[in-house]
């Protein structure tokens, strides 16, 4: 039996379309996938498995309805909502990042729950972080910039 890890984390080398080499029938998404893009390797959190989960399920209906694969699988960044505690969060997309206590920062995020840019883990963090001013939540994002 063959294996492949190609990495620390044990996750499986995928192809462009999130194929096993070899296996055009079986895919891997998610943290148990391993795909590079732009020389690095895609990050294990639900933006990217949900964004593969949409690829890999409009690619089987291609392959059913015999029509021609969709372009390799791209992930698009489409920002990060970090909650670290009590009425503090930062918010980052594209060249934007805001940091501030939630109260100030709630009038800049609410907009975005609605957004079709924003995923809806985002949202759904967005909304239980002012649903909840006295939970601590967080999402994937650099909290190295904190320090």
């Amino acid at each position: 039996m063959h294996h492949r890890i190609p990495d620390h984390a044990r996750r499986v080398r995928v192809q462009n379309d999130l194929s096993v080499p070899g296996h055009p029938e079986i895919f891997v998404i998610g943290d148990t996938a391993s795909l590079d893009q732009n020389g690095k390797p895609l990050p294990g959190v639900a933006q990217v498995a949900m964004q593969q989960g949409r690829y890999v399920g409009m690619l089987i209906r291609r392959r059913l309805a015999d029509k021609p694969a969709p372009p390799a699988f791209h992930y698009r960044d489409k920002g990060s909502l970090v909650v670290v505690g009590k009425g503090f969060a930062i918010l980052q997309t594209g060249p934007i990042k805001l940091s501030d206590g939630i109260s100030r920062l709630a009038p800049h995020c609410a907009p975005l729950r609605g957004c079709a840019s924003v995923s809806s883990s985002e949202r759904a963090i967005g909304t239980d972080c002012f649903a909840s001013p006295d939970k601590t939540t967080m999402s994937h994002g650099d909290l190295q910039s904190l320090r």
